[in-house]
């Protein structure tokens, strides 16, 4: 049996992109106020509506939506709406 070693340049191998995992559930009722911390960078509502703030910007996601958080410009503000709760996923860079 022959084997042989060879280098290879990291730049020229291929990795496959790794599935975000989830850091933190949580679920927010009416009236509520989350404020997410600047470690996240993605926000996804599971199910019910949320609305969410950041850096002036307004959004309503509904559930399977994503938001793309940026510490660098503001902390992001998440409420739930309507009577039904929010289930809200968030993962870190």
């Amino acid at each position: 049996m022959s084997n042989s070693l060879s280098l290879v340049s990291p730049g020229r191998v291929a990795y496959a992109p790794q599935q975000a995992q989830i850091a933190q559930r949580l679920v927010l009722y009416r009236g509520e106020l989350y404020r997410v911390p600047a470690c996240y960078h993605l926000l996804r509502v599971k199910s019910g509506m949320a609305y969410v703030t950041q850096a002036g910007q307004d959004r309503f996601l509904v559930g399977g939506q994503e938001m793309q958080l940026d510490a660098a410009t503001d902390v992001a503000l998440v409420s739930a709406m309507q009577c039904d709760p929010a289930v809200l996923e968030l993962f870190n860079a």
